[in-house]
């Protein structure tokens, strides 16, 4: 089984909320692998993490309050995303 990964975009306007990323990071569980990335040029100044597992590769942009980092990390556990928290994936 493939390990899930977390990347943290480490472009120039996305350092900005290095400490908020780092975090984050700090709290998902061992079976994540996080991986630090250079600008991933994908947005438009906002940080951005992308979650890639079973194959599937979803992109969030703005996770930065408490309340959007736990509901994240439920989604990490879970699988099941709240309401809130897609109002954070990046559309296609």
């Amino acid at each position: 089984m493939k390990k899930t990964r977390l990347e943290i975009c480490g472009g120039k306007h996305c350092r900005k909320y290095a400490k908020s990323n780092d975090k984050l990071a700090g709290q998902v569980g061992d079976e994540v692998e996080i991986l630090r990335t250079g600008c991933l040029k994908v947005c438009k100044k906002t940080p951005i993490l992308v979650l890639r597992r079973d194959g599937k590769r979803e992109v969030f942009r703005k996770i930065r309050s408490k309340t959007e980092q736990a509901a994240f990390l439920r989604y990490l556990d879970t699988g099941k995303m709240t309401k809130r928290l897609k109002e954070h994936v990046r559309k296609k």
